[in-house]
C-alpha cells in the first residue's frame, strides 16, 4: 500500500510535460484555420442556398406585328411578371406545327419582375402561313399560358 501512495504522490507532483511555444503556436493557427473555413462554409451555404422558386403572376408573349417575308425568322418574345423572388422558372415553347421546344429554365434574380424568353422560328419555302406558338410556365400548382401568331407570306 505504501509503494501506491508513494507513485500517487510522485504522479501528483510531476510536472506534465511542457508544451513548447512553438507546438502551442501551431495548435493555435489550427483552431482559427478551423473555424475560419467553418465560419466561410455557413456564408457560403447561406448565400447560396436556394429559395423558393418565384411565383408567376403573369405571362404574355409578343409576336412581329407585320407579316414576315420568304426565309425570314420570327422572334416571339414571352415576358414572364414574377413575384420578385429570385429562383429558376421552368417554361417551354409549344408552337402549332407540334414542335415543343422542351423544359427550359430560366433564373431570374432577387429583384427581377419580368424575365425575357425568346422564341425563334425560321419559315421557308414560298406559301402563306401563320404560325401560333404557346409559352407554358410549368414549375408552378397550375401551369400559366400565352400565346402569339404571326403571319409568313412568301410568293
Amino acid at each position: 500500500m505504501e509503494d501506491q501512495d508513494a507513485l500517487r504522490a510522485r504522479w501528483r507532483t510531476e510536472a506534465a510535460p511542457a508544451t513548447s511555444p512553438r507546438s502551442r503556436r501551431r495548435r493555435r493557427g489550427w483552431i482559427l484555420t478551423t473555424a475560419v473555413v467553418a465560419i466561410a462554409a455557413v456564408l457560403l451555404w447561406l448565400l447560396l442556398r436556394p429559395g423558393p422558386a418565384p411565383a408567376v403572376v403573369a405571362v404574355r408573349v409578343q409576336a412581329p406585328a407585320g407579316p414576315l417575308h420568304c426565309d425570314q425568322t420570327a422572334d416571339l418574345i414571352g415576358v414572364v411578371t414574377t413575384d420578385g423572388h429570385g429562383g429558376p422558372v421552368t417554361y417551354r415553347w409549344l408552337r402549332a406545327d407540334g414542335q415543343d421546344s422542351g423544359e427550359l429554365v430560366r433564373t431570374a434574380h432577387r429583384g427581377e419582375r419580368r424575365l425575357r424568353v425568346h422564341l425563334r422560328w425560321t419559315v421557308r419555302g414560298s406559301g402563306r402561313f401563320r404560325g401560333t406558338a404557346r409559352l407554358r410556365i410549368s414549375h408552378q400548382a397550375a401551369p400559366m399560358e400565352a400565346r402569339a401568331s404571326f403571319t409568313y407570306v412568301c410568293p
